[in-house]
Formats: C-alpha cells, sequence, structure tokens
C-alpha cells in the first residue's frame, strides 16, 4: 500500500487519517502468471495499481490468435505494441 500513497501524495498530500479512510477502499489483490483479470466480454468495474510485474492487455482474433493491445507495469508509462518494435528495431540496428 506504500506504493500506492507515493504515488497519491504526487497529486495531494494526505495525513494519517485521510490515508486510513481512503486506504480502505482499496483492496490488494495478486494474480498468477498466465491468469485473467477479465475477460473480452466482461466489463471492468475496478481501477488496477500495479506494484509488481508486467500486465499484457490482449484480444482473440477469430481465428484463435491473439493480438496484443498493449503492456502496463509498474513505474513506466503504458508500452504499445509500436513502441515495443521501435524499441526491438533500435537495438537491432545498434548491435549489427
Amino acid at each position: 500500500m506504500q506504493l500506492l500513497r507515493d504515488y497519491i501524495n504526487h497529486f495531494t498530500k494526505l495525513n494519517d487519517e485521510e490515508w486510513q479512510e481512503l486506504s480502505s477502499l482499496f483492496e490488494e489483490v495478486k494474480y498468477k502468471k498466465g491468469e485473467h483479470i477479465y475477460g473480452d466480454s466482461e466489463i471492468s468495474e475496478s481501477l488496477y495499481f500495479i506494484t509488481e510485474g508486467i500486465v499484457r492487455s490482449y484480444k482473440l482474433e477469430e481465428d484463435g490468435r491473439d493480438f496484443t493491445w498493449t503492456f502496463y507495469c509498474l513505474n513506466m508509462d503504458t508500452l504499445n505494441h509500436r513502441m515495443l518494435m521501435d524499441i526491438a528495431v533500435v537495438d537491432y540496428v545498434s548491435f549489427t
């Protein structure tokens, strides 16, 4: 929860009493690698803060293949697929 408090402190400083009240609204949930947070036809009613690991958002195509939409991780701006491809191209060029 300290990561969440640090994040919120970027926007507004909360005293301990305010933090206790706010933090009571949150629940820490851990997911295992490969576990789904919610499905394609479901609508998420939650807000997620990533404290560890990487989350991949993807969509299943009609032919069964999956299409990666984006990645999310801690302390990092959202990386979209195009940005990752640009990184791969730059790395490939710089090492050849």
